[in-house]
């Protein structure tokens, strides 16, 4: 049954209404704001789910690498010939905690621990007799003094993060246990160690002359700060291939970086500073 013309007249009359505009409007932005959250809501919680697989890959890939490093740690320390094919996870697993301390005793623990720290003890000792040696030149340029502890620590951080890489490298597999691997190393090192020498080198030369307005005494900073940092990031290269030499834990290169750094440190501030300040009328006649 068709609607009258009477019917149609009212119903133009009703659409032709302001109010009646404003309220159909209202009621599609209504819908449509609900369509479009629910399917936001729905992308977001695909996002959710990527994002958590992103995660817990991360996790395994992190639970790996930590696996590995411990294998190379214990295999170092008790010079393990084990073939991973034949080898089950689990039998790993009792092997790597069986050397970790929480098997061992108070004493023994402390034992093990204090005797490595007691040779680093007495090598960093030793820095005292360089210092001792050059006590005049300590006492006529007070600027040694005033920086040692920035070119010493410089020296420990770089040659720490150097370490830290061949460690990792060591236990991921990227770096093999070899002469070939050590020579490509200590080269990597030397390259790298030039350019942190040379740029903090500068802003050690910067850090002075702002403080102290000296020439000489900046140009003996900053020249000892990258003699310092140059050779501290091949001895923290080589460490770790030193330790598992010796039957160590390559993870202790990083507190022995920072001991033989501190007198390394010391004693390479001590020579290049000599040199300078001995040839100071030079260096104001290239300086100027």
């Amino acid at each position: 049954m068709r609607p009258s013309n009477g019917v149609h007249s009212k119903l133009a009359v009703l659409l032709s209404s302001g109010a009646v505009r404003r309220r159909l409007r209202q009621k599609f932005i209504v819908s449509s704001s609900s369509s479009s959250s629910s399917s936001s809501s729905s992308s977001a919680s695909i996002g959710d789910d990527d994002i958590n697989d992103n995660n817990k890959q991360r996790e395994s890939k992190s639970v790996l690498v930590q696996s590995r490093l411990a294998r190379k740690m214990a295999e170092a320390q008790q010079n393990w010939v084990t073939n991973t094919s034949e080898e089950t996870e689990e039998e790993t697993e009792l092997k790597i905690y069986a050397l970790t301390f929480l098997e061992k005793t108070v004493v023994a623990e402390a034992l093990q621990r204090g005797k490595f720290l007691l040779f680093l003890l007495a090598l960093q000792s030793s820095s005292s007799f360089v210092l001792s040696t050059n006590e005049k030149l300590i006492e006529d340029n007070v600027i040694i003094t005033l920086y040692l502890t920035m070119l010493v620590g410089a020296g420990g951080n770089a040659g720490n993060q150097s370490a830290i890489e061949v460690i990792t490298g060591l236990a991921t597999g990227a770096i093999e246990y070899n002469l070939l691997s050590l020579s490509k190393t200590i080269s990597k090192q030397f390259r790298v160690g030039a350019i942190l020498g040379l740029f903090l080198g500068v802003g050690s030369f910067l850090r002075v002359y702002v403080t102290n307005r000296d020439l000489v005494g900046s140009l003996a900073i900053s020249m000892a700060c990258f003699s310092i940092v140059l050779c501290s990031t091949i001895v923290g290269g080589f460490l770790p291939y030193a330790l598992i030499f010796a039957g160590q834990e390559p993870a202790n290169a990083g507190s022995s970086v920072q001991v033989v750094m501190d007198v390394l440190g010391v004693t390479i501030t001590c020579f290049v500073c000599t040199y300078i300040f001995q040839h100071a009328d030079y260096v104001h006649e290239l300086l100027n």
